[in-house]
């Protein structure tokens, strides 16, 4: 609301980075984007909608996060230092709310439209060997989501190749691809 993703003077609508092993309450790491000024110094990026749920990557330490949709889609983003996700202006990788959206915004790795499925609520990158079911092959991980329907159901289905029509689980590859290439659509 209020255009609060684009406005870096607000923490709404950000991910936000702050050391609390550092002075009370907290200090601002070196490196944030606005920590020297421009912003309030605590982003860490910005133009999220709803990041609900997130996690780090055990293997990379890639942060992925889950960014619940507004209208149309959903979307999962790798989180980069100082990137611009683009809400309000953009869904997803789309045009929102018939805005023309020119401008440096990282799209989605993954995004799913409303068609398929409601809210993202979370997820891990899972490369373990507990669940066979969960087994990576050919270089790619599984990205395991959990998502709330619109009947108010959370549903996790067993993993299921990019292609079918329900998806809890992207095939996505083990390199963390950088978040400005194209999304790959679930829809």
């Amino acid at each position: 609301p209020q255009g609060n993703g684009q406005n870096v003077d607000v923490l709404l609508a950000k991910m936000l980075r702050i050391d609390v092993d550092g002075v009370e309450p907290y200090s601002i790491p070196a490196d944030n984007p606005f920590a020297i000024g421009g912003g309030a110094p605590e982003i860490f990026a910005w133009g999220r909608r709803n990041p609900w749920r997130y996690s780090f990557d055990r293997e990379t330490g890639a942060l992925w996060v889950g960014d619940v949709g507004q209208d149309e889609w959903e979307e999962i983003d790798v989180v980069e230092r100082g990137g611009n996700y683009g809400w309000n202006i953009k869904e997803g990788a789309h045009c929102y709310d018939g805005r023309t959206c020119d401008g440096p915004y990282l799209d989605p790795v993954v995004e799913y439209s409303h068609a398929v499925g409601s809210s993202v609520t979370g997820g891990v990158v899972y490369r373990g060997s507990a669940l066979p079911s969960l087994v990576v092959r050919n270089g790619e991980a599984l990205l395991r989501m959990r998502r709330t329907h619109a009947d108010g159901q959370r549903r996790g289905a067993s993993p299921q190749p990019i292609g079918r029509k329900i998806y809890s689980v992207g095939i996505l590859p083990t390199s963390t691809p950088p978040a400005s290439s194209a999304p790959r659509n679930l829809a």
